[in-house]
């Protein structure tokens, strides 16, 4: 009998796939997921990149054999309050419905959020 691989979703507003010690947390903990024969994609809630310092462009992709995607369609932080509101809420919006299709696909197992903003958490 074979067992189905576990499917590990980690939630993030961490930027993906170059940042600092967060970063290199939820990459290390995603790759260790991996290795243990399990499948990890990391999904970005917002934009994470502040203009004009741009490291992250692309908004999908594999990175060291990871899964990410940003759920904003855009790794840039906007200009003004309302648009950075606008931005988070959008990526809030969106969440539901990926996951629901990352189920459909490949049943999800688990989710892991890393996040820096304590209002998620209470959502």
């Amino acid at each position: 009998m074979a067992l189905n691989k576990l499917n590990i979703v980690f939630l993030t507003n961490l930027p993906v796939p170059i940042g600092m010690a967060g970063t290199n947390r939820i990459l290390s903990l995603a790759r260790g997921v991996q290795e243990n024969h399990a499948d990890a994609t990391i999904l970005i809630l917002n934009p994470t990149e502040p203009p004009p310092h741009v490291q992250n462009t692309d908004t999908t992709g594999i990175y060291k054999g990871v899964k990410y995607k940003y759920l904003t369609k855009t790794t840039v932080i906007p200009d003004g309050k309302l648009k950075k509101m606008y931005h988070f809420l959008y990526g809030l919006h969106k969440l539901l419905p990926q996951l629901k299709k990352m189920h459909n696909k490949n049943r999800i197992d688990g989710i892991v959020m890393m996040h820096t903003l304590s209002i998620v958490p209470i959502l």
